[in-house]
């Protein structure tokens, strides 16, 4: 009866399909369906048994993994494409966010935020809401004895909880009313790059164009995008405005200070609350914990939001321009999910 309800095993891993929504009790289910031998599947499990040298296509297709998108572009998933995890031994990561991993096959899907990943984003750690799906088990269905709890590593870093973000108004930010100081650094053709001393909450725009004149302002991922898209080498672009690599292993969680540079999307400055757009270098391996709005030439330069003071801004146009530069162009908006 009870491999009935398997859908799928390799070695110690068992796939059960449920009705569960991020709030329920997956630890509970796992051992309802399977018997006391087994608990809710680990990421540490998975990553334990790559590390003892396991196969991770074996897995995959043992398991019947399939791709979670039709295109990495893509922002919404194909259902029933995820499985529930936990982590550390945690369900959630944030808030209701529940735990789960999905196969990407090292192109990370559009707006996937992931906590970690094995193989460069052959399989990526990442948490949601929703009801119903896939959840990995593990032990053994023949045994009464419960399997050993996970390996605890490193916990997946706090963050503000996006759901609690989207409930703030602009009421609740008070803006930076620091005098803005820019101080140029380096310039390749009308791509400008100043050192700012504002926090997220700065008018970064008002600052291109106040103290550098009416011909700049504040650059947006779409002059970017279209510099490349008119046959613009991006690897040019990226050593003429001397961009660092954020990281020193992609693994890390931390990016190394004053490696991101401050840009505008769709001419907005938020993405969500007051998270400040901003871009990366990345080199195609996107940094541990980066949520990835948008990208180029396969995570090469990343788009992402978060907080702080000072660093680097782009700014776009002609320094010695009397005319204000077009606007940039508004392609389709980025989602506020982070999922």
């Amino acid at each position: 009866m009870k491999n009935e309800k398997i859908a799928a095993s390799y070695k110690r891993f068992h796939v059960i399909a449920h009705d569960l929504d991020e709030t329920d009790d997956l630890k509970e289910e796992c051992k309802t369906q399977l018997g006391e031998g087994v608990r809710l599947a680990d990421w540490n499990d998975i990553v334990a048994y790559c590390e003892a040298g396991g196969s991770l296509d074996e897995f995959i297709d043992a398991l019947k993994i399939p791709l979670e998108y039709v295109q990495p572009e893509d922002m919404d998933p194909i259902p029933n494409t995820s499985y529930r995890i936990s982590m550390n031994g945690e369900l959630h990561w944030a808030g209701d966010r529940h735990f789960f991993f999905a196969r990407h096959d090292h192109k990370l899907r559009g707006d996937f935020l992931a906590h970690s990943n094995l193989d460069n984003y052959k399989l990526s750690l990442g948490s949601w809401f929703g009801k119903g799906g896939f959840a990995l088990c593990f032990g053994d269905p023949e045994s009464t004895v419960a399997p050993p709890e996970p390996k605890i590593i490193e916990p997946t870093p706090d963050a503000i909880e996006l759901n609690d973000v989207d409930d703030l108004t602009e009421d609740d930010f008070e803006p930076d009313t620091t005098e803005p100081v820019l101080t140029h650094v380096v310039s390749f053709q009308k791509f400008h790059v100043y050192t700012h001393n504002l926090s997220e909450r700065g008018d970064l725009k008002s600052a291109c164009k106040d103290k550098l004149g009416i011909g700049v302002r504040l650059a947006d991922w779409n002059d970017i995008v279209s510099y490349v898209e008119s046959g613009g080498s991006l690897d040019e672009f990226i050593d003429a405005l001397k961009i660092p690599l954020e990281y020193v292993e992609s693994e890390d969680m931390d990016p190394i200070p004053n490696t991101s540079f401050r840009v505008s999307m769709n001419g907005e400055l938020y993405w969500d609350g007051d998270r400040h757009y901003f871009f990366a270098r990345h080199d195609h391996h996107l940094r541990g914990d980066f949520l990835a709005h948008n990208d180029l030439d396969n995570y090469k330069l990343s788009l992402g939001s978060w907080f702080g003071d000072g660093g680097y801004v782009l700014c776009f146009g002609d320094l010695n321009g009397t005319e204000a530069p077009p606007e940039p162009d508004i392609t389709e908006p980025v989602p506020q999910s982070g999922g």
